[in-house]
């Protein structure tokens, strides 16, 4: 696989002359480096000289009467419906302690909105959240009452997965799937100095396998890190239920 830039990218899709779409290709944004803090007290203010200019990898979020902008940063950018005007801009480490999160989230059937952060801790750590349902649903939503569920750390003292976005909600439990791809640091300091795409910054470890985490929605309590699969590559579940003593899993894999 061959390094992606945004330059690079952006001749292709003009030399095709029609729209081009991918996710998680190109280059950082500043403030996914923004709000990085070691062990939770000192910020580190680093920042990209780069922008995401894809929007596939944001999506619009309504929680009770306001919409906001989110995607792999730290912050929440409430929007005007109407004009699309930026209207404010909530950071999540003030709001609830992450140092960034996923946009992609889950809903279930009582209105609780599920999603997935990470935290500094000083390594890293991934960290089911949720937003309670009579917050989410109120006339004046408050987004410092999101709840972390929970800490899985990740096999890898150097980085975690790059693909936090594979989670999935049953009656009882929160799913996560993580991915051998795991993020360089080498590869992402390369970032600033070549202009490379976020695939250029993971490394793939088939050998390591796939691992499923089982993490209880009532307590947090990971029940269960020890599921292992083949390596392969999921960006979401398409479903997840339980069956009597089991929970099921869909998805649509990927080798490497």
């Amino acid at each position: 696989m061959g390094h992606t830039s945004r330059k690079g990218q952006l001749s292709r899709v003009l030399r095709k002359s029609h729209v081009g779409i991918c996710k998680s290709h190109l280059l950082s944004s500043p403030s996914l480096l923004h709000n990085i803090k070691v062990d939770n007290r000192i910020p580190i203010n680093l920042q990209t000289p780069f922008d995401v200019t894809d929007n596939s990898v944001g999506r619009i979020l309504k929680i009770g009467p306001k919409y906001y902008s989110v995607a792999y940063s730290c912050y929440f950018h409430e929007i005007d419906p109407d004009t699309l005007e930026t209207i404010g801009t909530l950071d999540s480490w003030n709001s609830f302690g992450a140092n960034s999160f996923t946009p992609e989230y889950v809903q279930d059937k009582e209105g609780n909105i599920y999603f997935m952060g990470s935290v500094l801790k000083p390594t890293l750590s991934y960290m089911p959240l949720i937003l309670p349902h009579e917050i989410a649903e109120s006339s004046e939503p408050e987004l410092n009452g999101v709840k972390v569920l929970g800490h899985i750390p990740p096999r890898w003292s150097f980085g975690g997965c790059g693909m936090r976005t594979c989670f999935a909600i049953t009656e009882n439990y929160f799913i996560f799937i993580e991915a051998p791809w795991v993020i360089s640091l080498i590869k992402f300091a390369a970032t600033f100095i070549q202009g490379y795409s976020m695939k250029n910054w993971l490394d793939w470890y088939p050998e390591e396998g796939t691992r499923i985490c089982i993490v209880d929605k009532t307590d947090g309590r990971v029940i269960q890190t020890e599921i292992y699969a083949p390596a392969f590559i999921v960006s979401s579940i398409i479903n997840a239920y339980e069956a009597g003593n089991e929970v099921m899993i869909s998805l649509n894999d990927n080798d490497y």
